[in-house]
C-alpha cells in the first residue's frame, strides 16, 4: 500500500536528492559553517573571525586561493547519507532535545539511550549531514563520560576529515569541549582497577588517550590546519584543551569560534549554556605531562618550516591570525617569558630583533599591523604577553610618542587600550597627559574603549582624574554643566540603519558600532558606569548630572534596557554621597509604582533599597508608594519581586517590625553635626564596652538620649565654670577668670558657629530652590516687609534704615542679640549665591571660599612680617610665585603679593613704577614736574583716584582712543606719548587692560608694549576682571604677549570664586617691588641674615645701600604701602588645591559658554539689540531692549525702568552708559544656567509690556 500523502515518483526524486546531497557533501569543505538566518540568505562571510583583505594566498569568502600550502592534504571522504526516514526521526529527536520537555532527568536519559541506540553505526553520517548534525552537537552536550568515550572512537580514525568539514566541525568542537572536564577528573580520581573493564568486556580507554590518539592522526597536517576556514577553529579548541585554559573566558571564547556562530544549546538544560556554565570549563584545569608535551609538539608541528617571512605572512590572514595569536599566548604563559629569547620559538621567528628599535625591521613589521584589522589584534597579543623588557622596548621605541594619534584610528585603539594596561604608573601618567587634550576628539569618533581603559588604569595606578573629567565635561557640557544627557542618549531608539557605510576589510565589531546607534548608547553607558567606580571628579560628574535631571527624563532613562544599569550603578555607589543620592531619589517620587512594573525600572527600584542607606525616612516614603500600589505589583511579575525585594509583607503586616530593621540597616547618621558624631562615636565605643562586659545592647533612641543629656550637662557645666569665673561678657582683669574665659572659647565658638550655620544654610539653599523656577521669568515669592525673592527684599535707604535698625547698646544682649542682628543681615542682604544675581564683575563663593574666610578669622593674623604668621608667608609667597609663572614671569625673581584689592594693585604699581623709573621721586617728589599716565578711554576709573592720591591729578590721567570693540589703539597711544613728551611732560606709566569693565575688551598687549619699549615705559596690565583666563587653553590667547608686562593686577576673587577680597600684584622682579617700597621701620622689620627675614634697609638713609638680590624676602608688608594685611592669598591657595587648575579652566569656559548662550539669546530676540560683539570678548553682554533711534534719553530711561522693576523678578542686573543711551550690562558667572538666561530675557519682555516702553 502507498503511503499517506506521498506523490508518484518519489523513488525518483529520492534518487536526485541523493545525489544532490552527495554532490553537495564533496563540496562541502569549500562552504562556509553554517548559520540559521531568518531570512534564508547564506551568511557564509560573516561566520569568519575576521572579513578577508584578498590578499593571495588567503581565503576570500571561503575559495581557497593557488599557493603553496593550501588546499586540503587529502581528498575528501564522503560517508553516506540518512534515508528519509532516519532523517525525520533524528530531526524530531532533535526538536524534543532542544525543547527539553522531559518529566525528569530519568526520561530524558531513557531517550538519550534510544536515541544513542538509533544511532549505533550511523554517528559520522548525522555529523556530516546538514539537517542532523546539530542533533549530534546535543547529544554531545547531554552525554555521560562513558557516552562521550564512544563517540570518541565512533569518530577516530576520521578526525582529519571531520574537522574539514562544513557541520563535523561543530560536533568536533563540542566533542572536545565536553570532553576536557573528564580528562581533569580522570586526572584527580583514577579509576579503580576493577572499573577499568566494561560491562561487555571492552578494554577500558582513558579520555587522556583518547586526545592523543587524535593527535597522531593530525601529524604532518597540523600547519595546513592553522588556515583551513573550518579545521582552524577547532584546532584552537584542541589547543586550549591540551593547555588546560579555561575554555569560558571571552578572550578564549573569541579565538574558538566566529562571533556569529549558531549556539545549538538545550533548553532549561544547565548542561550548556552557551558552552561557559560548567565550573570546569570556567577556571583553569589540571591536565596530564603528556597533554604538556602533545602541546609544545603540536605547536612545534603547526609552525615547522616556516621562516620569518611566511610566519608574518599568517598575521594578516583572517583564520592564520587568531591561530598565531594563540599559539604565541600558550608559549609565553605555558613554557615562561624566557621562552621569548629562544631563538626556535615562535615568538623570536616572528620578531628576532631584540631590542626592537625604531629601525628595525620588526619595527616596520608591527607599523604595518598597528592600522590592520586583522594584523592588530596579533600585535594586541605581543603586547599583552611580551616579556617585560621587551614590551618597554617596544613601548619607548615606537608607541610612547604616537600614543594621542593612535587612540584616534578606528583600529589602533584598541592597541592602545592594551598598552594603557601594562604600563608603569610614570609612564602611564604620560600617557594620561597625550590622550586627556583627546578625549572630546576620541568621543566623537565612538573612541570610548580608550577613556574606559584609560579611566580604569589611572584608578588603579592612583592617578589623579581630575583632568579627564575636565574633559569630559567639556565634550558633554550643556546649558547646566556636564550633560549626561548627551552621553546616556535616552532618546536612542530607532532601529539600526542598513545603510551605513562599512569600510572593506572593517572589523565585525567596528562595523556594528557604525551601523547600529544603540551600541554607541551601550558604550555611553559603559563608560559612565566606569566612571561611577572612580570616586572624585569623574563619579561626581555623573551622580551630580543624574540628580540635576526632571524626573520625566530620569523615568525614561530608568525603562530603558541599557541606560537602567547606569542609575543602579548610581543608586549603589560607593562614591554616591547621603545628599547625591537622597537627590536623585526624590526625583522618582510619584513614580515608583508604575516603574516596579516594568521590566527595566523594576531593577532600579531594587537598588533604591541599597541607595537609601543613610536615608531611612525616603526608604520609608518608597514603601509607603509601594504600598498603596499593592494590587498592581501583586499582578505583575517584575512588581512581585519588588514586592519581595523591599519586604513589603512585613512592612504591611509589622510595620514597626519593619522600620525597626530599616533604621539598623539604613539609619540617618549621615544627617547628624560634628558634634553629635564626635560624641556618638564615643558613646558607641562605651556601649560596646558595656556589652562586652556583659551588660544590655541599647537602641538607638536610647543612645540619641544619652547624646542629648550629655551635651546638656556639658553645656550647664560650662556655664556654671564661666559664672564662677567672674565673666559677666567683658574682659575680666583677674588671670584667673582670664583662664576660665579663656577654657570656654572653645564651647563658645562651637555653640556661636552651630547657630549660626543653622541660618547661613537655609540663606545659601533659598538660593538653590530659587534656580529651580528662575527659568519662568520671576524667582520665588517669599514673605516679607515688600516684594521679596530669594535674592533680596530690596528698600530705599531711608525705609532700610527704620527696618533695619542696628543699635550698639551699652549692656550685652549676647547670643540672642548676635543672631537676631544676623538674621536681619540676611534677610535684608543681596543672596549673590542666586542665580538671578548678574548686576557686577563678581558673584557667590563656594564652599571653599567659605572654609578660607573661616580660617582667616581664627588665625586673625597680620602678614606684614613673617614672625607673626609664619605658615600664612609661605603659602602667599608660594601661590603668588606660581601665579605669577602662568603669566610667563618664570625668572628666579618672579612673583607678587596680595593687596586688598583691584584698585589697590593698580595705585601700587604706579608707585613702584615712578620709583623705578625716576628714584629721587621717593624722597623728594615730582618736584613741579608733570608727570602722565596713559589707560584705554575704557579703562578703569582707579587710574584717576590714584593719580589724585599721589599728587599727580587726574588730569594726569591721558585716555587713549578705542577701536569699535573697544580696545586701545596702540597707534593713539603711540601718539599721545609722544605729544605728552613735545609739551615738556614726563609720560612713565602705561595701563592696559585684560577684561574692560563694561564690554570687557582685552587691550592687544604685544603692540602697546612695542610703544612701551620704544618710548622706555613702565607697562602694567589691569587684568582684575580678565587675568584669570591664563587658566584656559581655549582663551588664554587673548593675553598674548602679556609675559612683555612689567606688573600685572590680577584679581582671583572676581573670576575663579573667590572670596572678596582676594586680589594680587605680579612682578617680573620683585627685587624692583621692594626696592621702591621699602622704608626704615626697625620697630618693626627686624632683618636677620641668618634667618634671612627680610632685606629691608633699616638705616638712617635707605638709599645709601642696596638690598641684596639674592636674599628672600619674608616680611612682606616691606612690599607694598600696607602695614596690615590679611591673609587673602589663602583663600586662592584652597581653592587651587581643591579644584585644580583644571578646575578653574573648566569654570572658566562654562560662564564663557553661558555668555555666548545669552549673546545669541539676545540676538534671537526681535525687541533686542546686541551691542557686545557675539560670542562677547568676556562674561557681560550689553544690549538694548526696545532701542529707539536718535534718542539716547528715552534709551536710558527704559534700561533704568526695567533693570530697577526686575530686582522684585528676583533678578539684578546693571547699565552702563553709551553713544545712544543707557544699555544692559549683564554679568554672567560659572554657576548660570541657560534658564536663568531665557527667564531673565522673559523678564525683561514682561517688565516692558508692563512699563509700556
Amino acid at each position: 500500500m502507498p503511503r499517506e500523502l506521498k506523490k508518484r515518483g518519489r523513488r525518483g526524486e529520492e534518487k536526485k536528492r541523493k545525489l544532490e546531497e552527495e554532490e553537495e557533501a564533496h563540496q562541502d569543505f569549500a562552504q562556509p559553517k553554517r548559520q540559521r538566518t531568518e531570512d534564508g540568505v547564506d551568511a557564509a562571510a560573516e561566520q569568519q573571525d575576521f572579513v578577508g583583505l584578498g590578499q593571495d594566498g588567503a581565503y576570500t569568502n571561503g575559495d581557497y586561493q593557488d599557493g603553496e600550502g593550501h588546499g586540503p592534504p587529502v581528498e575528501q571522504v564522503f560517508f553516506g547519507m540518512l534515508d528519509e526516514e532516519e532523517q525525520e526521526y533524528f530531526k524530531r529527536a532533535d526538536e524534543m532535545l532542544e525543547m527539553n520537555n522531559f518529566a525528569d532527568a530519568e526520561e530524558r536519559a531513557l531517550f538519550l539511550a534510544n536515541v544513542y541506540r538509533e544511532a549505533n553505526g550511523k554517528e559520522l553520517k548525522i555529523a556530516n549531514s546538514q539537517s542532523c548534525s546539530r542533533l549530534m552537537e546535543r547529544l554531545i552536550q547531554l552525554s555521560t563520560p562513558a557516552q562521550l568515550k564512544t563517540l570518541f572512537q565512533k569518530f577516530s580514525g576520521n578526525f582529519m576529515h571531520l574537522f574539514q568539514h562544513r557541520f563535523a566541525s561543530h560536533c568536533c568542537e563540542k566533542l572536545f569541549i565536553q570532553a576536557a572536564p573528564v580528562v581533569t577528573e580522570e586526572l584527580l580520581h583514577p579509576p579503580k582497577p576493577e572499573d577499568q573493564t566494561t560491562a561487555d568486556g571492552d578494554v577500558y580507554v582513558s579520555m587522556e588517550n583518547l586526545f592523543l590518539f587524535t593527535l597522531g592522526e593530525m601529524e604532518g597536517n597540523v600547519g595546513f590546519l592553522m588556515t583551513d576556514r573550518f579545521a582552524s577553529h577547532t584546532l584552537r579548541v584542541l589547543l586550549l584543551v591540551l593547555a588546560g585554559e579555561p575554555l569560558s573566558d571571552s578572550t578564549n571564547k573569541s579565538l574558538m569560534q566566529s562571533k556569529r556562530k549558531e549556539h545549538v544549546t538545550v533548553n532549561g538544560s544547565s548542561a550548556d549554556k552557551e558552552d561557559t556554565t560548567t565550573k570546569d570549563k570556567e577556571d583553569r584545569r589540571p591536565v596530564p605531562k603528556s597533554f604538556t608535551e602533545a602541546l609544545e609538539k603540536l605547536m612545534t608541528a603547526s609552525v615547522s618550516g616556516l621562516d620569518t617571512t611566511s610566519l608574518r605572512a599568517l598575521a594578516t590572514h583572517q583564520l592564520g591570525n587568531p591561530a598565531l595569536q594563540l599559539l604565541i599566548r600558550l608559549e609565553l604563559t605555558q613554557f615562561g617569558k624566557s621562552k621569548a629569547k629562544d631563538e626556535n620559538s615562535i615568538f623570536r621567528t616572528l620578531l628576532p630583533d631584540d631590542p626592537i628599535t625604531p629601525e628595525c625591521d620588526s619595527a616596520s613589521f608591527i607599523n604595518g599591523l598597528l592600522f590592520d584589522p586583522i594584523g592588530s589584534h596579533l600585535i594586541e597579543c605581543i603586547i599583552e604577553h611580551a616579556p617585560g623588557k621587551m614590551f618597554k622596548s617596544l613601548y619607548r621605541g615606537l608607541l610612547k610618542d604616537r600614543m594621542a594619534s593612535l587612540a584616534r584610528n578606528e583600529i589602533a585603539c584598541y592597541v592602545v587600550c592594551k598598552v594603557l594596561e601594562r604600563l608603569s604608573k610614570d609612564d602611564l601618567l604620560e600617557a594620561h597627559e597625550q590622550i586627556c587634550p583627546q578625549i572630546p576628539s576620541l568621543l566623537e569618533r565612538n573612541r570610548f574603549a580608550v577613556i574606559k581603559t584609560l579611566i580604569a588604569r589611572c584608578a588603579v595606578r592612583e592617578i589623579d582624574s581630575q583632568a579627564i573629567a575636565v574633559q569630559l565635561s567639556e565634550a558633554y557640557n550643556g546649558p547646566e554643566g556636564f550633560d549626561i544627557v548627551k552621553l546616556l542618549k535616552p532618546d536612542t531608539d530607532e532601529p539600526a540603519v542598513n545603510g551605513n557605510a562599512v569600510p572593506e576589510g572593517m572589523p565585525a565589531h567596528i562595523a556594528e558600532e557604525r551601523a547600529n546607534p544603540h551600541t554607541i548608547k551601550l558604550q555611553g553607558s559603559l563608560l559612565a558606569q566606569c566612571m561611577i567606580l572612580v570616586p572624585g571628579a569623574l563619579s561626581a560628574l555623573i551622580l551630580e548630572s543624574l540628580a540635576a535631571l526632571p524626573p520625566t527624563t530620569l523615568q525614561k532613562m530608568a525603562s530603558d534596557t541599557i541606560i537602567c544599569r547606569t542609575l543602579q550603578a548610581a543608586m549603589t555607589s560607593h562614591n554616591a554621597s547621603i545628599i547625591s543620592r537622597r537627590k536623585l531619589i526624590q526625583q522618582f517620587f510619584g513614580h515608583i509604582g508604575e516603574m516596579a512594573l516594568d521590566s527595566k525600572a523594576s531593577h532600579v527600584v531594587d537598588a533604591i533599597w541599597e541607595g537609601t542607606h543613610g536615608l531611612a525616612f525616603i526608604r520609608e516614603r518608597i514603601a509607603e508608594e509601594l504600598n498603596e500600589n499593592e494590587a498592581a505589583l501583586r499582578d505583575n511579575p517584575c512588581g512581585r519581586a519588588v514586592w519581595k525585594n523591599w519586604k513589603m509583607d512585613l512592612y504591611k503586616r509589622r510595620r514597626g517590625e519593619w522600620i525597626k530593621q530599616s533604621k539598623i540597616k539604613a539609619s540617618n547618621d549621615g544627617f547628624q553635626s560634628f558634634s553629635e558624631m564626635r560624641h556618638g562615636q564615643q558613646q558607641a565605643a562605651n556601649a560596646q564596652q558595656a556589652q562586652a562586659a556583659g551588660g544590655e545592647k541599647k537602641s538607638a533612641i536610647q543612645l540619641a538620649r544619652e547624646r542629648h543629656a550629655a551635651n546638656k550637662a556639658r553645656s550647664q557645666q560650662a556655664r556654671e565654670k564661666h559664672v564662677a569665673g567672674g565673666s559677666s561678657g567683658r574682659p575680666s582683669g583677674s588671670s584667673n577668670s582670664s583662664r576660665h574665659a579663656s577654657g570656654a572659647n572653645a564651647l563658645t565658638n562651637e555653640q556661636l558657629l552651630n547657630s549660626i550655620q543653622e541660618l547661613i544654610i537655609p540663606f545659601i539653599r533659598s538660593a538653590d530652590e530659587d534656580a529651580a523656577i528662575k527659568h519662568t521669568g520671576h524667582g520665588l515669592a517669599i514673605e516679607g516687609q515688600g516684594p521679596r525673592t530669594a535674592l533680596v527684599e530690596h528698600h530705599p535707604p531711608q525705609k532700610l534704615v527704620s527696618l533695619f535698625d542696628v543699635q550698639l547698646p551699652e549692656a550685652s544682649q549676647g547670643k540672642t542679640g548676635l543672631l537676631e542682628i544676623v538674621e536681619k543681615l540676611l534677610k535684608y542682604s543681596v543672596n549673590t549665591w542666586d542665580q538671578g544675581f548678574m548686576d557686577k564683575l563678581y558673584a557667590s563663593t563656594n564652599a571653599v571660599g567659605v572654609v578660607s574666610e573661616l580660617l582667616l578669622a581664627v588665625l586673625n593674623t597680620n602678614l606684614h612680617v613673617y614672625q607673626v604668621s609664619p605658615a600664612l608667608t609661605i603659602v602667599e609667597k608660594t601661590t603668588s610665585k606660581a601665579l605669577a609663572k602662568l603669566f610667563g614671569f618664570d625668572g628666579p625673581h618672579g612673583g607678587g603679593i596680595s593687596q586688598p584689592g583691584g584698585s589697590a594693585s593698580n595705585a601700587t604699581s604706579i608707585a613702584i613704577a615712578r620709583n623705578t623709573l625716576h628714584p629721587e621721586t621717593k624722597t623728594d617728589g615730582i618736584n613741579g614736574r608733570r608727570f602722565t599716565l596713559f589707560t584705554s578711554a575704557h579703562g578703569h576709573y582707579s587710574l584717576e583716584k590714584a593719580a589724585q592720591m599721589f599728587g599727580f591729578g587726574s588730569s594726569a590721567v591721558i585716555g587713549v582712543a578705542v577701536d569699535k570693540q573697544g580696545r586701545m589703539l596702540p597707534s593713539a597711544l603711540d601718539e599721545a606719548v609722544q605729544k605728552s613728551k613735545d609739551a615738556g611732560e614726563v609720560p612713565f606709566y602705561v595701563n592696559a587692560t585684560a577684561g574692560t569693565t563694561v564690554l570687557g575688551s582685552y587691550d592687544p598687549i604685544t603692540a602697546i608694549a612695542d610703544v612701551c619699549q620704544k618710548h622706555k615705559l613702565w607697562l602694567h596690565i589691569d587684568g582684575s576682571w580678565g587675568g584669570p583666563v591664563i587658566f584656559s587653553s581655549a582663551q588664554k590667547h587673548k593675553l598674548a604677549g602679556i609675559e612683555r608686562a612689567d606688573s600685572i593686577g590680577v584679581t582671583p576673587h572676581k573670576m575663579l570664586s573667590v572670596p572678596m577680597t582676594c586680589s594680587f600684584l605680579l612682578g617680573k622682579d620683585m627685587r624692583q617691588f621692594q626696592k621702591a617700597m621699602t622704608l626704615p621701620a626697625g620697630y618693626l622689620f627686624h632683618s636677620n641674615e641668618d634667618e634671612d627675614a627680610s632685606i629691608a634697609d633699616t638705616t638712617a638713609n635707605p638709599t645709601s645701600a642696596e638690598p641684596k638680590p639674592e636674599a628672600e624676602i619674608w616680611d612682606l608688608a616691606d612690599l607694598t604701602p600696607q602695614c596690615g594685611r590679611r591673609g587673602d592669598a589663602l583663600k586662592l591657595a584652597l581653592s587651587w588645591i581643591y579644584y585644580g587648575s583644571s578646575g578653574f579652566e573648566s569654570s572658566i569656559d562654562s560662564a564663557f559658554s553661558a555668555a555666548s548662550t545669552l549673546a545669541s539669546l539676545v540676538s534671537s530676540h526681535q525687541k533686542f539689540t546686541l551691542v557686545s560683539e557675539n560670542p562677547p570678548p568676556c562674561w557681560q553682554v550689553c544690549f538694548y531692549y526696545n532701542k529707539q533711534d536718535g534718542s539716547p534719553e528715552k534709551n536710558s530711561k527704559i534700561t533704568e525702568s526695567i533693570a530697577r522693576s526686575l530686582i522684585p523678578r528676583g533678578f539684578m542686573v546693571d547699565y552702563a552708559p553709551g553713544e545712544e543711551g543707557k544699555f544692559f550690562r549683564v554679568v554672567v558667572n560659572p554657576a548660570t544656567r541657560k534658564g536663568t538666561l531665557e527667564g531673565l530675557i522673559k523678564a525683561i519682555e514682561e517688565v516692558g509690556q508692563e512699563l509700556k516702553v
